[in-house]
């Protein structure tokens, strides 16, 4: 292996025949879902290393991210870890997609035209829908206030005034964003689905101290029965982990690499 100051030194050498031997298994054992999601994994680790990161608000707080496409299944499609030198990204992408939106591209090139992908507000701008649009992919996602500058909707004291179940939105270049005021304003924004049909969605009332039915836009209902695909993964890989202590880094790793081609193997047989 090469030296660290060597140009092309591989930091997941010690990993990198099991990853890549992984993902193409995993392409071929099963056929890409029409729905997918990308968000990331933390695999738990406490030891010393350059790659682990800190998440306070996570349950797994220290440990290795791990980015992934997985469909609603809980089949996880593609995966790579956050820091690997070698991923490369596209050249001549606009400037508003930036190193998240990068990741969500990287995990998709492999998907045919015609999938709806879902991902959070953590990857999302209108500079990415447009280039996911250009491929023949359809997306729908959380999206942040400040990244809302082509399609600007209702304020927050505004729609505090209409009420819940209230929602406001615009579109611009094939990119719909609809703000919603449920407990709080959520914002979703879609290049494929729409704002109607609505439906009706049960949320409880504080002040009446009873339930309520409230309006609830088409995209964001969408959004909220598909995205856990990764979550789901998550949430299997949980029940039967392989615990072993080890301060030896790539060790929990692999140990998670195998706790996902049994979960895998697990939906195939389903």
């Amino acid at each position: 292996m090469k030296e660290k100051c060597e140009f092309g030194y591989d930091r997941l050498h010690k990993i990198r025949p099991l990853q890549d031997n992984l993902n193409e298994n995993f392409a071929k054992c099963a056929e890409p879902e029409a729905h997918m999601s990308v968000d990331e994994q933390i695999v738990p680790f406490k030891g010393h290393h350059n790659l682990k990161v800190s998440m306070e608000k996570k349950t797994n707080k220290w440990g290795y991210k791990i980015w992934g496409s997985a469909g609603a299944s809980g089949y996880m499609h593609k995966f790579y870890i956050q820091g690997d030198n070698l991923v490369q990204g596209e050249p001549n992408l606009p400037e508003g997609i930036g190193k998240s939106g990068e990741v969500v591209l990287n995990l998709v090139r492999h998907l045919p035209a015609g999938t709806h992908i879902y991902f959070d507000n953590y990857f999302a701008s209108p500079d990415l829908h447009l280039e996911l649009k250009k491929r023949g992919l359809h997306a729908t996602c959380t999206v942040r206030q400040n990244r809302r500058r082509i399609c600007p909707t209702l304020t927050k004291k505004q729609f505090e005034e209409k009420g819940r179940g209230s929602y406001d939105y615009r579109s611009a270049e094939g990119v719909l964003v609809c703000s919603w005021y449920d407990n709080k304003v959520v914002n979703v924004a879609s290049n494929k689905c729409s704002v109607k049909p609505t439906t009706e969605v049960r949320r409880y009332d504080n002040k009446t101290k009873t339930y309520v039915n409230i309006e609830c836009p088409a995209l964001i209902k969408a959004y909220n029965k598909c995205m856990g695909g990764v979550d789901k993964c998550d949430m299997m890989l949980s029940l039967y982990r392989i615990k072993m202590k080890s301060r030896k880094w790539y060790r929990r790793l692999i140990f998670h690499m195998v706790d996902l081609a049994l979960s895998n193997a697990w939906h195939r047989r389903q």
